[in-house]
């Protein structure tokens, strides 16, 4: 074979076989679950770079040529992502309002690293293989493809803006005659039969301007036996719409819960199945038509329809977006014709179980304001909740789903038995319910302390513990928080108790002021530690402030209180000081809560001026992520914490916030500085959520075998409450009730 003069063999056949197996796992790895044009594009740019290294490294006369076909192959793939994301950014922006600066971050990202993949060695080998002659035709044709360009950019932009079908002027009316045609509803005392129904709503029309589209979703009662129905109402203007309503209350004998969306703006989605159609749809907000045929936003959310989409086939776990296939598969064609997928908005309304018509969309409330009355409802709700989630032996419940009715109560967790019960002290009151399930609760947390070791210290153990495995020292910080908060309810009876497990605490304890987080379950000695646990330190930290604040009232029982109090100072020093100060600790922090309302407990017997200010910085931080009036995110969002229009706002999140942000206000009251920007943000956050808390007048959709009354999911587009979230819902809201005084704690 004849060798090919000049041009580099061994470090061009390196960086190729390099390259290519960047474009192999990109071709295997990131497709959209099928194979697209980006697959196949990667795997014909890894097999030239395998071929373009082998005629290195063979020397070969034909290299140049393959190289060269790998150069402006790898440059056409470079403008085409280009072009692609540049495209993908602007129609997300407009989809999800003010998005600009972080889509366009992540995608300037992204199209970093393809250029490093790309342009280097393209660059190199068109060099190296005869250079690029810049030619008239050539300005001709760059022109024509700028055009293009803009052309395509326009229609997206036109696409995404959508086609608005009503205005807000129009919904007073639309509202006062919904009023009047229901009000010949019966009213049920308890909560009416589910209306749940994954079936879509046929219009006769196709959604235009001109016309009212509302979806009435309602149980049939002339059916034997009743079942849910949604159908399509498209009438000219409000009064019309009247007697429609009115007709189809007759006809259908409708008693109970009624929910009624209107259609206010129609979208036309990207084609394709890929990642751009399955983030068009903002999470929890939007509906989806095919053809003529739509269901609802809170449809695809009882339907768990949202993060159907698997953008990464071969990591089944992440899931982001709508699957269209999914949609597609639940919403039948529409009749005459048409079946392109469209997004839509709306506003909604339930008909409730007592006939009051009330704004609401997705399952949840709609506009609630975190009043002292809201709160007071809020609070007493989700107390109800937890008693009525405990079982005779005190567990509590773990997994209830409001659609199906199924509940869960594995895997057990100490940590979050001991946190649901620290909470019905801080905030359940002294009524005969919530001492007797106090009470079951800290009996079950003593059956599972272990006295280890020599030193009178005890540990609590998991009951189905492994004994040859370590054993985490949150569950043992967690259940000391949790007796010393109900101490004041239950008495001394738990005294000895908290003081083994105040020894377990102080043994586990480093020179440094942080603690072991791992101990061995047989001798109770601290185990290797691998890396950090989130929580512990913080827990374990609030469990001595709290022990230090009681004093000597359990001498001989409990540690001098100059021992809890020295190794309260180690730990302040070390997490006020040492702990994160790191040059990244200017930009970001942990989830560092526990901190927060360590150091509040101790406002009244240990300031630590350096530990109040690792608080408050914590909470400045977690500050720049809610989302307040000035976010440009949707109303539904504002006072949650996450990142934009893009996903919904966490529940657990924005509890996670504003705990602290409790804990801060009163820190910054001791120290006589000005707390209104974070009451504002705390008014917010309990804003979002009781707007988020599950009711029993706008559960329409939930079964009556489930009693999700006073529960908090995750976010707005997941079913299943958790019994921690729950407990920190209430915990939130609560504090800050108290901390503003409004409604609590007066």
């Amino acid at each position: 074979m004849e060798k090919s003069p000049s041009l580099p063999r061994w470090s061009l056949a390196a960086l190729c076989l390099g390259h290519a197996a960047v474009f192999a796992w990109s071709a295997w790895t990131l497709p959209w679950g099928q194979w697209t044009v980006f697959a196949a594009c990667c795997a014909a740019l890894s097999l030239m770079h395998v071929a373009t290294a082998s005629l290195a490294a063979l020397g070969a006369r034909p290299l140049a040529v393959a190289w060269r076909i790998q150069s402006l192959a790898a440059l056409a793939f470079l403008i085409y992502m280009g072009w692609s994301l540049l495209t993908s950014a602007l129609y997300l922006n407009a989809v999800y309002e003010s998005l600009g600066p972080a889509v366009g971050a992540i995608m300037v990202a992204s199209f970093g690293l393809v250029v490093l993949v790309t342009l280097p060695l393209a660059c190199w080998g068109l060099a190296s293989t005869g250079g690029v002659r810049w030619t008239r035709r050539s300005s001709a044709g760059l022109a024509l493809l700028a055009a293009l360009g803009g052309l395509q950019i326009a229609s997206l932009r036109q696409v995404a803006q959508g086609v608005e079908l009503v205005g807000d002027e129009a919904l007073p009316h639309i509202e006062r005659a919904l009023e009047d045609a229901f009000a010949s509803v019966e009213t049920f005392k308890k909560r009416p039969p589910s209306i749940k129904t994954r079936r879509s709503a046929l219009c006769e029309a196709p959604l235009d301007e001109g016309a009212l589209t509302l979806i009435f979703t309602f149980n049939d009662r002339r059916a034997k036996p009743a079942r849910p129905l949604t159908r399509c109402v498209q009438v000219k203007d409000a009064a019309q719409l009247s007697a429609s309503a009115k007709a189809l209350v007759e006809a259908h004998a409708i008693k109970g819960f009624v929910k009624v969306d209107l259609i206010t703006r129609r979208f036309e989605l990207p084609q394709g199945e890929g990642l751009m159609a399955a983030m068009s749809f903002r999470p929890g907000l939007d509906g989806a038509c095919r053809g003529q045929r739509c269901l609802m936003p809170w449809q695809l959310v009882a339907n768990e329809v949202f993060d159907t989409h698997n953008p990464l086939s071969n990591w089944r776990k992440f899931r982001s977006g709508v699957s269209m296939r999914t949609l597609k598969r639940l919403i039948r064609k529409g009749n005459p014709e048409g079946d392109a997928l469209a997004r839509i908005e709306s506003v909604g309304w339930v008909l409730d179980r007592r006939g009051r018509l009330v704004r609401e969309g997705r399952l949840k409330r709609a506009g609630a304001a975190a009043t002292p009355e809201v709160v007071a409802a809020s609070t007493s709700a989700a107390h109800a909740y937890i008693l009525g989630s405990q079982r005779d032996d005190g567990q509590f419940r773990y997994i209830l789903n409001p659609m199906t009715g199924q509940s869960v109560d594995a895997p057990f967790s100490l940590p979050r038995q001991a946190g649901t019960t620290m909470v019905m002290c801080e905030l359940g009151g002294s009524g005969p319910a919530n001492l007797k399930a106090v009470g079951r609760s800290l009996e079950l947390l003593a059956s599972m302390e272990r006295q280890v070791g020599e030193g009178g210290a005890g540990f609590l153990l998991p009951p189905e513990h492994d004994p040859g495995k370590p054993v985490a020292l949150g569950s043992t910080a967690l259940t000391l928080v949790a007796l010393l908060k109900c101490r004041p309810l239950v008495g001394e009876a738990h005294d000895a108790r908290i003081g083994r497990l105040l020894r377990a605490i102080l043994r586990s304890q480093r020179p440094e002021g942080n603690f072991h987080h791992l101990f061995d379950a047989a001798t109770g000695a601290p185990a290797v530690d691998r890396g950090g646990r989130l929580y512990i330190d913080g827990q374990a930290i609030y469990a001595l402030v709290l022990a230090e604040a009681v004093g000597q009232e359990a001498p001989g029982q409990w540690p001098a209180r100059d021992e809890i109090h020295a190794a309260v100072q180690r730990a302040m020093d070390h997490f006020g000081r040492d702990y994160w100060s790191h040059f990244a600790g200017r930009f970001f922090f942990f989830e560092e809560h526990w901190h927060c309302l360590a150091a509040a407990a101790a406002l009244g017997h240990h300031r630590h001026e350096a530990y109040e200010d690792f608080c408050l910085d914590f909470i400045t931080y977690r500050q720049r992520l809610q989302h307040d009036e000035g976010s440009d995110v949707h109303a539904d969002y504002v006072g949650g914490v996450g990142y934009g229009n893009l996903s919904p706002p966490r529940n657990t999140a924005t509890t996670g916030f504003g705990e602290p942000l409790a804990a801060a206000i009163q820190i910054k009251r001791a120290r006589g500085l000005n707390t209104e920007r974070e009451e504002h943000l705390m008014r917010l956050s309990m804003d979002f959520l009781v707007r988020n808390q599950w009711s029993a007048d706008t559960c329409f959709a939930c079964s009556r075998r489930a009693d999700p009354e006073g529960g908090f999911s995750q976010t707005m587009i997941t079913l299943p409450i958790r019994i921690d979230y729950v407990q920190h819902a209430w915990a939130s809201i609560g504090h800050g009730a108290r901390v503003l005084d409004e409604g609590l704690g007066r």
